[in-house]
């Protein structure tokens, strides 16, 4: 019987590994189609309405950016904030700051008396230039978030690997325990973690098993690291590649079902 090839799946899912990167790739595409398409309109409303108030030329096309750029400013540094593992409410504020005078001087710029329709036309691209440039900021995390850095291990020089290979051709383990070459039975020290949230999610295996993702949020929102699920899964997945042995461990999941 032929040997069956392998099903490059993901561990988190089990969906084939192609699918889900098309599917991301398209995701992302048409979500930056949208960003562009709802800022550009929003902007160029805003537009219109400053040149109706004074403003021309030069400063009426720069006169928006003083709103809708502090949604991407606060967007970026929620990005940021969150891949750090904590909440930045000054970042927050400018999103919410920036969202909310984009959205009400495009209706107000309407004017008054206008069919309820058009109040709502000119409502539409602000709203979505904020979801979509929200949505484009979260897929940019969980990218960004699954290739933090983890703890390097150091490498072994040739004069180590070398004194090693000596080791073990000229010395090998006769049993003998007496003398200079008595093994060391003390414990290997334990990992450190320079993330916090790799601190608060760690402790969660000394119950034997793997943690499930509502476990991992519930211990990220108890030590005030929010709660994202990309930022819970990327955790994970560096603390099983720092401590491989983790991973061999059984789902959490297995042990709430029974």
């Amino acid at each position: 019987m032929a040997e069956q090839q392998p099903t490059h799946a993901t561990p988190e899912t089990g969906r084939p590994r192609d699918a889900i990167y098309w599917l991301a790739l398209t995701a992302a595409a048409v979500t930056i189609g949208l960003t562009a398409a709802a800022f550009w309109l929003s902007y160029a409303h805003l537009a219109e309405v400053a040149g109706t108030h004074g403003l021309t030329g030069e400063r009426m096309w720069a006169w928006p950016a003083t709103l809708d750029a502090f949604i991407v400013i606060g967007e970026i540094l929620i990005l940021r904030s969150s891949l750090q593992g904590r909440v930045d409410w000054w970042a927050i504020t400018l999103t919410a700051a920036g969202s909310a005078g984009s959205i009400a001087l495009n209706i107000a710029g309407v004017g008054a008396g206008a069919p309820r329709l058009d109040y709502v036309v000119a409502a539409v691209p602000p709203v979505a230039a904020l979801l979509a440039f929200g949505a484009l900021m979260r897929q940019i995390h969980g990218i960004l978030a699954a290739h933090v850095a983890t703890p390097a291990t150091p490498a072994e020089t040739p004069d180590t690997a070398q004194q090693t290979g000596n080791v073990e051709l000229d010395a090998p383990d006769t049993g003998d325990t007496t003398g200079d070459d008595q093994p060391n039975d003390e414990p290997a020290p334990p990992v450190t973690y320079d993330s916090p949230v790799d601190r608060a999610i760690r402790p969660l295996y000394e119950t034997g098993y793997r943690p499930t993702t509502k476990q991992m949020r519930a211990a990220m929102t108890a030590a005030g690291l929010g709660d994202s699920e990309s930022t819970a899964r990327a955790s994970r997945q560096r603390i099983e590649r720092t401590e491989p042995g983790l991973a061999t461990y059984p789902s959490a999941l297995g042990r709430e079902a029974s």
